[in-house]
């Protein structure tokens, strides 16, 4: 709880005991002017408490701005330590992908005779299988194109 609330709480019992011994219209102004006195006093509380907690806001903006401010340093630092090499690796590896990449046309032209050797190599030696069916069905077709260029022909 609040301590100006806390010691309205406890000094108001005893003014009104006191008031009440008194006259009445002076014991209700009394009232009026502890009220008062109260609330002026949250109040004071309250702007007290609004500035202290603007301070701390302020203060940890300001924290908050030093330390991105350090991180950016050093990001900028680690960034200038990579640029500086970043022309440089750009170029090495262009170097380097040209270099595999005349390594790799070399294994090419190299495997490129024994390739076309093993290619004619099996289509020259294949051995071609016919059923019968498929040997009598070729006969037949022969023999009706020969008929064919013999008719054509007379």
């Amino acid at each position: 709880m609040h301590p100006t609330l806390v010691a309205l709480l406890i000094f108001t019992p005893l003014l009104v005991v006191k008031l009440s011994k008194s006259d009445g219209s002076q014991s209700i102004q009394a009232l009026i002017i502890a009220e008062r006195n109260a609330a002026e006093m949250i109040q004071q509380e309250e702007t007290a408490r609004r500035k202290r907690l603007d301070e701390i806001q302020e203060a940890a903006k300001a924290l908050y701005a030093t330390r991105r401010a350090e991180e950016q340093k050093k990001f900028d630092e680690e960034t200038k330590k990579t640029e500086g090499d970043g022309a440089g690796q750009i170029e090495k590896l262009r170097q380097e992908a040209a270099a595999e990449r005349d390594e790799q046309e070399k294994r090419f032209e190299a495997a490129k005779e024994d390739v076309v050797q093993m290619l004619l190599h099996y289509v020259t030696t294949c051995k071609v299988e016919i059923t019968e069916t498929q040997r009598q069905a070729f006969l037949a077709m022969a023999r009706k194109e020969a008929e064919s260029k013999g008719a054509a022909a007379e």
